[in-house]
């Protein structure tokens, strides 16, 4: 299969003296399987011709075991009555040449087909099953689109889409979606996102595409139900753009960054501050100069709350990762003007003291704790 897959098959790889040149030579070249002129598969010409389509047909009416396949065309009791060996080799050429409409499972769990996988195959062959869905060219077009989408290519393993498209793209699909920040998974409400989130525990790649989505998009279209994937895909980025937005302005107000230099804008606070707490940013200025601002965001959510935003769960994480880096520059602020909180207030001073303190006993138990902290926060920053 290797040596197929790299076209390295001619006339003097079929006349070396090697063990599987002369398999090669009897079951591929002198069967006609192996069609010289086209320098490809071509069971269509062969002595195999009413085997491969016999297979293709058996395969078609449902999901087969392998216990079954070899049942009905590798035993005593079978047509043709081929040894194990003989006829896994020949079913391995017959899943080659439909890689994109075959596919091999797992005890139901989707797996790449590589030559060594037969070897397993052969010594267990109950643990896997063969499944063949038939889809048209427009299906095959639509997944391709999938496939050089912006968000999904730069998770594609071009190796795998060789050979199953569908797989590869399920498998990006998956990495992109742990790529973004749990919180964008976590507060989406969009009802077809979530549904489709959840489709990432399927471990069938066929299912998704072709159960699955026209499910979740009510389509019997797979181009529509494709386009629709494409479009929560698309949703989802914006969410977590918008979420890397959001933290990015906390942390530009609470830096007084007025310029569009946000990374420099960071540096100069915290060095002009001398905020301790955060200086490990800034100690090593190469880390810091190869910093993106993402990188930077990243960096200093985690120093903020002990896990970077990527991991944060609900809108909660953000109000306390705005709180913890409020207090942080407000206690340095703090020590810095000395301010000595047990001084005698003025008059007027005391009697707002007491007005917020009526305020707070009225109003205040109303609010959690840490909201309450929160808004006083605000208001001493806003002074």
């Amino acid at each position: 299969m290797s040596t197929i897959r790299s076209n390295a098959m001619s006339s003097d790889y079929f006349n070396k003296t090697g063990a599987e040149n002369s398999i090669a030579r009897i079951l591929l070249k002198n069967s006609g399987i192996f069609n010289n002129e086209k320098n490809r598969l071509a069971f269509e010409n062969s002595n195999f011709q009413n085997l491969y389509s016999e297979i293709i047909d058996f395969l078609k009416t449902s999901s087969k075991s392998f216990v079954d396949i070899y049942c009905q065309f590798a035993s005593n009791k079978s047509t043709y009555g081929f040894r194990r060996g003989v006829f896994t080799f020949i079913l391995s050429l017959i899943i080659e040449q439909n890689l994109n409409y075959i596919y091999i499972s797992y005890k139901g769990e989707e797996v790449a087909i590589t030559p060594d996988l037969f070897d397993s195959i052969e010594l267990n062959p109950e643990k896997y099953s063969l499944n063949y869905i038939n889809f048209s060219d427009v299906e095959q077009l639509a997944l391709k689109n999938v496939k050089n989408n912006t968000l999904i290519s730069p998770y594609i393993d071009s190796f795998l889409a060789e050979e199953n498209l569908s797989l590869a793209i399920f498998d990006a699909f998956k990495a992109y979606i742990f790529s973004l920040p749990k919180i964008v998974l976590a507060t989406n409400k969009s009802k077809t996102a979530k549904k489709l989130i959840e489709g990432i525990s399927l471990n069938n790649s066929k299912d998704f595409f072709f159960k699955k989505l026209p499910r979740i998009y009510k389509t019997k279209d797979f181009s529509e139900s494709i386009n629709c994937f494409t479009s929560d895909i698309e949703n989802l980025n914006r969410q977590s753009i918008e979420f890397d937005t959001q933290i990015e302005k906390i942390i530009s107000k609470k830096f007084e960054i007025s310029n569009n230099d946000f990374k420099r804008g960071i540096n100069d606070y915290i060095i002009k501050n001398s905020i301790s707490k955060l200086k490990s940013l800034t100690t090593d200025k190469k880390t810091f100069d190869y910093y993106s601002d993402k990188d930077l965001v990243l960096e200093l959510s985690r120093l903020i709350k002990g896990f970077n935003y990527k991991h944060w769960r609900s809108l909660d994480d953000l109000n306390d990762f705005e709180l913890k880096l409020g207090e942080i520059l407000l206690q340095n602020n703090v020590n810095e003007k000395v301010i000595n909180i047990n001084a005698e207030l003025s008059i007027t001073g005391s009697m707002l003291k007491n007005k917020l303190q009526v305020d707070i006993r009225n109003m205040g138990r109303a609010l959690p704790k840490q909201e309450l902290k929160q808004l006083l926060h605000q208001l001493i920053n806003e002074i």
